[in-house]
């Protein structure tokens, strides 16, 4: 009877991919025959570039504007927000836990708690967008899978009375997931709002940021080997660890940053002579406020999964919470003037002061931390092909006291035969921080701890060459007192160095219609008894871009692969919402592969895709995390709308 079902099953598979490749062929044929040159095709397809700066005025006073266009097609398929932030180990489901494949230190400048689960989709200060524009910009996008996921997101930038930018930004995560006890449900809102006066002598932005993840957490799988015989056709009838637990984050916050030129833009007599090098500058005020909660609850505390760790303090319930609030001031000046075109100052000085004041409550009486942090930039650019930058702070306080960050990069534009041009940049840097704070103490339900621990110690040095539309890199870092979770899931610093070196490449490359994008990443540790990585990581995607209908329209018909080496790879805790270093079980040397079908009408966009489509014949070991098997095959699609009026 079992392998009746399975039968069926791989029947209606099969006879879906059948059916899907036929279309590919049926659709990609006469658009072969109708291709036109599509060089430039996207650049004058109905589409706008429109600008935006990150984080705070000084990136818009420094030229640090992003440009794009509002209905780029490449890799729209890619709808997933982990599948545009790199390589990421996640769970069975989109919109839970994940983390890095690639190591990057954290550095940070003042508080940070130390848990990031959820950071790719998270709104932040960081990643706040202020868009430039003068006619409204709209867009709207859906996509839906299968067990009724979906995935919503509506932004809207609107100028009002010539001076004053709105714009809101509401991204919605909800998906059941196809294994038991892996739903999802995250939303994001970001507003904001901005202010210069006609002469731009004064400005300012603000803005409100809401997030918040309800997760269910089922603790992976009872039982690997009853997932991978492939016994069991239903993943929703596969037995987990953990059958009423639950994490809740929730973060909002306001910002508002200010700037003002005390100096007037220059003015050049009739001899054109230049002007003052001393001048008063340009001061800036931001004021950030932030509130943290995070919930981790359980309905039977004594379940044999949590067995091996602490004895539980409630034996009928857990509920293990958490509130972070940060209080944020800080104030800088710099050499900046009005008018003033940044790109061609020699020399740029910034000092700054920034004061944080934190409370943490929840599982503990109440701590505070207070501290200082000057910070100063120094930019110097030299015959219009040479700059150099360096940044500098300095912690002072009851978090991470003396804890430091120097780091200086410089870029060169470079000129090759035939005129070809290219950006040699390198990059230098040393830091000092203490850990997060949840790595010192924590007291839960199942865990518990009080620890002293040094600060950790970064030193890296990396350079990378970009021309045209390919980009190679290596860096080199080590790290000294690295602090990770163990494999009993508590806090353990490595006593002696570590050293990683990376080495990346990323190519667009373009022949005719056809395009291949790729990102390859190596990377190797000294400390595979502290540190697991994948020695390599890369993603490649394979596609025509053919104008159907005299250029009426943009269709992509393509293929996307996405594969790492076998290595260790991090277990997930759900009781502390973090990941932890094991070796037990590894993952990878296996291939995810989907092919998919784009096409762009004016300002719509809309994509097909079979995910996952060598599970069909493959292994089931496609873990990324252990215990948790990803989705496997699967039809989906997505849509998008922008609007400029």
């Amino acid at each position: 009877m079992q392998k009746t079902r399975l039968l069926k099953a791989d029947s209606a598979h099969m006879a879906r991919v059948r059916s899907y490749l036929f279309s590919l062929l049926f659709l990609l044929l006469p658009a072969i025959l109708l291709a036109d040159k599509v060089d430039s095709l996207q650049s004058r397809h109905d589409t706008i570039l429109v600008r935006y700066f990150f984080f705070t005025t000084d990136s818009l006073d420094m030229g640090r504007l992003i440009q794009e266009r509002t209905a780029r097609l490449e890799n729209f398929q890619r709808y997933e927000p982990l599948s545009r932030k790199g390589f990421q180990a996640t769970l069975s489901n989109v919109g839970l836990a994940h983390q890095s494949l690639i190591y990057q230190p954290r550095v940070y400048e003042g508080f940070d708690y130390g848990l990031h689960a959820f950071r790719e989709y998270t709104f932040t200060n960081q990643n706040s967008r202020y868009y430039l524009h003068n006619r409204p910009v709209s867009y709207l996008s859906y996509f839906n899978g299968p067990k009724k996921e979906q995935l919503f997101r509506a932004l809207l930038s609107h100028k009002i009375f010539k001076v004053v930018t709105v714009a809101a930004d509401f991204s919605l995560i909800n998906a059941p997931g196809t294994y038991y006890r892996t739903k999802s449900d995250d939303k994001e809102l970001l507003l904001t709002a901005q202010y210069y006066t006609k002469d731009k002598r004064f400005g300012a932005i603000a803005n409100y940021i809401s997030n918040k993840f309800v997760v269910m957490e089922n603790g992976g799988l009872f039982n690997d080997a009853e997932f991978e015989s492939q016994e069991e056709s239903d993943p929703a009838l596969l037995d987990v660890n953990l059958n009423g637990a639950q994490n809740l984050i929730r973060e909002s916050g306001a910002f508002a940053n200010a700037y003002f030129f005390l100096s007037r833009a220059p003015v050049l007599d009739s001899l054109n002579t230049r002007p003052s090098i001393f001048h008063a500058g340009r001061i800036a005020y931001s004021f950030n406020y932030r509130n943290h909660g995070q919930a981790y609850t359980e309905t039977d505390p004594l379940v044999d999964f949590y067995q091996p760790y602490d004895m539980v303090i409630d034996s009928t319930a857990t509920h293990d919470s958490l509130h972070v609030r940060l209080y944020e001031n800080s104030f800088s000046w710099s050499n900046m003037r009005l008018g003033e075109d940044f790109s061609k100052k020699y020399l740029f000085i910034n000092f700054g002061l920034k004061h944080q004041y934190v409370e943490l409550t929840g599982y503990a009486d109440k701590r505070k931390f207070t501290q200082m942090i000057p910070n100063a930039d120094l930019r110097i650019h030299l015959f219009n092909v040479l700059t150099l930058n360096g940044h500098g702070h300095y912690v002072l306080g009851d978090f991470n006291n003396n804890g430091f960050l120097l780091k200086a990069n410089g870029i060169i534009d470079v000129t090759f035969r035939k005129g070809i041009k290219g950006i040699l940049d390198a990059e230098f840097g040393l830091a000092s921080q203490e850990p997060g704070y949840f790595y010192t103490f924590y007291q839960s339900n199942h865990f518990r701890w009080d620890n002293e621990l040094d600060k950790q110690q970064y030193r890296w040095l990396g350079a990378a060459l970009t021309i045209w539309k390919f980009r190679v890199g290596v860096t080199y870092q080590s790290v000294s007192n690295y602090t990770y979770l163990g494999a009993d899931s508590r806090p353990v610093q490595y006593g002696g160095n570590i050293n990683i070196l990376q080495a990346t490449w990323d190519q667009k490359f373009r022949a005719g219609i056809w395009n291949l994008d790729m990102d390859l990443v190596y990377q190797a540790a000294s400390a595979p008894e502290a540190i697991h990585l994948p020695a390599l990581a890369g993603r490649a995607s394979f596609y025509p871009t053919i104008s159907l209908f005299k250029n009426a329209a943009i269709f992509q018909p393509g293929i996307d692969v996405y594969y790492n080496t076998l290595y260790y790879s991090d277990g997930y805790m759900p009781a502390t919402g973090s990941f932890y270093w094991q070796e037990s079980k590894k993952t990878g040397n296996y291939y995810y592969a989907d092919i998919f079908l784009n096409l762009m009408v004016k300002r719509f966009r809309i994509f097909i895709k079979y995910q996952h489509l060598n599970a069909l014949w493959g292994e089931a070991r496609y873990y990324m995390v252990p215990h948790y098997p990803m989705q496997g095959p699967a039809f989906k699609w997505g849509l998008s709308w922008s609007f400029y009026d």
